[in-house]
């Protein structure tokens, strides 16, 4: 495995090397840096992590590739984000995700780290005149195990949400129950 492994340590000496520069850039300003480290949760259950191995994520042959970014997160100060918040494993698809199990992962790197940890969804989450309950209550869930991530960004803020009663409800009840929490 060692197009793997160096492969993915160019990927992280890429990431120290950028996050760096926005570090001397912005922490005289007294502003924090994140790195988005995406959710590529196909294939996460099989023995290739294929998804992942082709993104320069080693995560395999029992190396922990997301503790290996958080470890370098640490080094230069920055908050691990992660997607995905709101999604589900996947019993029984064909590409065999896990999303859920990847952001448990995640989690726990960032903890052992030592490193805030701050989250997002990925999907869209309200349309059609209501809003996935379930993947509020996932957020929620995701959000406090291993004690509360740092911060939330909710993407897909839409017309449709804002203007339907409906679903302004359902995030409105989403954002209390977060809150709730902190």
């Amino acid at each position: 495995m060692f197009f793997a492994n160096w492969y993915s340590q160019r990927i992280i000496q890429h990431g120290r090397d950028v996050l760096t520069a926005a570090s001397k850039i912005f922490a005289p300003k007294n502003v924090g840096i994140a790195a988005k480290v995406s959710g590529i949760h196909w294939w996460y259950d099989s023995d290739h992590h294929a998804a992942e191995m082709t993104a320069g994520y080693y995560n395999t042959n029992n190396v922990d590739g997301y503790y290996e970014i958080a470890k370098m997160l640490k080094e230069v100060g920055a908050t691990f984000d992660f997607t995905c918040l709101e999604m589900f494993d996947q019993v029984g698809a064909g590409c065999k995700s896990r999303a859920a199990q990847l952001v448990t992962q995640t989690r726990k790197a960032a903890v052992k780290a030592g490193i805030p940890y701050s989250g997002e969804n990925a999907l869209q989450m309200c349309s059609g005149g209501s809003c996935s309950q379930s993947g509020f209550d996932q957020i929620v869930q995701q959000s406090t195990f291993l004690g509360n991530i740092k911060q939330f960004t909710f993407l897909r803020l839409s017309d449709d949400l804002l203007n339907n009663q409906n679903e302004w409800n359902s995030f409105k009840s989403f954002v209390a129950n977060m809150a709730s929490k902190n």
